[in-house]
C-alpha cells in the first residue's frame, strides 16, 4: 500500500511540476513579468525532484533509476550554484587585475576595436564563456538524465506521450546548444563594442523581453525568432507531458483503506487501530512492547 500511495504522489508531483511548468514557459512570453516565470519554473524543478524521489520508493521496476535522477537533479543544483560563485570569482578578479595592470586609455579615434583589441575584455569574455559552457554542459547533462527516466517511465505507464515530450524537450536542448554556440561565435568574430553600444543605446527594449531584440537589428531579431520557437516546441512538450501523467494517474487503481478492527482502540487516543500496528497511525502511541 505504500509503494502504490508513492507512486501515486511521485506521478502527481510531476504532473504538478510541468503544469508550472508549461505557465512559467507562457509568462516569459509577457513582457516585464517574464521574470515571474523563472521563479515558478523554480518552484516546478523541486516538485520535479520530490516526484522522481518518491517514484524511487514506489514498487516500479525502475524504481532505481528514478531516484538516482532526483538525487541527480540535486546534485545539478549544487554544481551549477558552485561552478557560478568560483567562475565568476575567477573571472571578475582577472578583469579587475589586468586594469590594475592597464589602465584604461582614451581615445579620439572614431573607430570602434573589435573584441581582439581589447585584450582585458577579450580574456574576460573567454573566461565568462567557458563559465557559462561548463554550467551548461553540467546542466544540461543532468536534464539528459532526466528525460532518459521520462521515457523510461513512458514505457512502464504505457503512455506514449511521455516519451513525445522528453524527445520534444531533447530537441529544444539541442537546438539552445546550437543557438548558444552560434551566438558566441558571432560575438567573437563580429564587433563586439558596437554589439554593445547598441544595446546601451535603446535600454528601453529590455521591457519587452525577447521581443526587444527585434527592434535591436543585426543578427539579433534572427536569435528573437530562434528563441520563440524554442520556446514554443517546449511549452507544447510540458502539456504533453501533463496530459500523459494525468491520464496514468487516471488509470491507476484507487488505494483501498486498510481494513480496521472497530473492536480495538489506542489507549492514548482512542483512534481505531488494526492489530497489526505497532504504533498509533493517528498520535504515534507504542501499542506493542
Amino acid at each position: 500500500m505504500q509503494a502504490d500511495y508513492q507512486m501515486r504522489k511521485g506521478l502527481g508531483d510531476l504532473k504538478n511540476a510541468f503544469m508550472l511548468y508549461l505557465v512559467g514557459s507562457i509568462l516569459t512570453f509577457v513582457p516585464v513579468v517574464g521574470a515571474i516565470g523563472e521563479i515558478i519554473s523554480f518552484v516546478a524543478l523541486i516538485l520535479l525532484i520530490i516526484g522522481w524521489r518518491a517514484l524511487g520508493r514506489s514498487s516500479l521496476k525502475e524504481r532505481n533509476n528514478y531516484r538516482s535522477t532526483g538525487s541527480w537533479l540535486v546534485y545539478g543544483i549544487i554544481i551549477v550554484i558552485v561552478i557560478f560563485i568560483v567562475g565568476t570569482v575567477v573571472v571578475v578578479a582577472s578583469l579587475v587585475s589586468y586594469f590594475i595592470a592597464h589602465p584604461i586609455q582614451t581615445t579620439t579615434s572614431p573607430v570602434i576595436p573589435s573584441l581582439s583589441q581589447l585584450p582585458g575584455l577579450y580574456q574576460f569574455v573567454i573566461g565568462l564563456s567557458l563559465e557559462i559552457g561548463i554550467i551548461f554542459v553540467a546542466w544540461y547533462s543532468v536534464w539528459i538524465k532526466m528525460l532518459n527516466s521520462m521515457k523510461k517511465l513512458g514505457y512502464e505507464l504505457s503512455q506514449p506521450g511521455l516519451r513525445t515530450a522528453a524527445n520534444l524537450i531533447l530537441l529544444q536542448l539541442l537546438a539552445s546548444i546550437a543557438t548558444g554556440l552560434a551566438f558566441v561565435l558571432v560575438l567573437f568574430y563580429g564587433n563586439y563594442s558596437s554589439f554593445f553600444s547598441n544595446l546601451a543605446s535603446k535600454p528601453n527594449l529590455g521591457f519587452l523581453g525577447v521581443f526587444g531584440y527585434f527592434g535591436l537589428g543585426g543578427f539579433l531579431p534572427l536569435l528573437a525568432l530562434i528563441l520563440i520557437g524554442e520556446e514554443v516546441v517546449v511549452i507544447v512538450a510540458y502539456y504533453i507531458a501533463y496530459d500523459a501523467l494525468g491520464s496514468a494517474i487516471g488509470k491507476l487503481a484507487p488505494i483501498a483503506p486498510p481494513q480496521i478492527n472497530t473492536g480495538q482502540f489506542c489507549p492514548h487516543c482512542g483512534h481505531a487501530v488494526d492489530p497489526s500496528n505497532n504504533f498509533c497511525p493517528s498520535c504515534g502511541w507504542k501499542l506493542k512492547n
